[in-house]
């Protein structure tokens, strides 16, 4: 979190228009994509994502 107010002043350095309108910072972020979840949220298995699949439409 001490570094928060660093990394936004170097953005803001690197890119003149860039415009800052919310932060905020995120503690705690559970990972749920490719994961099989069991009724109380925990993991129970794995599906990897094929990132050279069509997407679908």
């Amino acid at each position: 979190m001490d570094d928060a107010l660093r990394l936004e002043t170097q953005l803001a350095a690197a890119h003149p228009s860039l415009d800052v309108v919310d932060r905020v910072i995120t503690l705690r972020h559970d990972k749920l994509l490719g994961r099989l979840l069991d009724p109380y949220g925990r993991s129970t298995g794995v599906v990897p994502p094929d990132v050279w699949a069509e997407p679908a439409i």
